[in-house]
C-alpha cells in the first residue's frame, strides 16, 4: 500500500532524516538486500540524509544489456537535507551551507556481503 507521497511521486523519491548518533561514517544507516538474501548492501556516512529513488520515471531506458523500466533499480544518495537552506532551525548541522576559506570532509561507505 502506498502512501500519498509514494503515490504522487510514483513510488520512493523520499529524503530521510537520519540519526545523529548513527552518522559517525562507521554505523550502517541503511541496508539494501537482495530478494534472495544472499547479497547485502550497508551504508554507512557522516552525511545528515539520505534520498532514497527508485526509478519512479525510467521509461524504456536504453542500458547495456536491456531497457531500463520503472523501478529497475534504486538509489541510495546521501546528502544534507533538501529545502534545509530554508529551515534554520533545524540547525547548522543539517544545513549543508558552504563557507568560503573552509574545508569540509564527509564520507559515505557501501559495503557489500555475500
Amino acid at each position: 500500500m502506498q502512501d500519498d507521497d509514494q503515490k504522487a511521486v510514483g513510488g520512493y523519491d523520499h529524503a530521510m532524516i537520519l540519526a545523529p548518533e548513527l552518522t559517525d561514517g562507521e554505523q550502517t544507516v541503511a541496508s539494501l538486500f537482495s530478494p534472495e538474501g544472499d547479497v547485502r548492501m550497508d551504508i554507512a556516512t557522516t552525511l545528515p540524509a539520505m534520498q532514497v529513488y527508485t526509478g519512479n520515471y525510467l521509461i524504456s531506458v536504453p542500458g547495456k544489456s536491456r531497457h531500463y523500466t520503472p523501478f529497475s533499480g534504486v538509489a541510495f544518495e546521501t546528502q544534507f537535507p533538501p529545502d534545509a537552506v530554508n529551515h534554520p532551525e533545524w540547525g547548522e548541522q543539517y544545513s549543508g551551507i558552504s563557507q568560503p576559506n573552509q574545508i569540509y570532509h564527509q564520507k559515505t561507505s557501501y559495503h557489500f556481503i555475500f
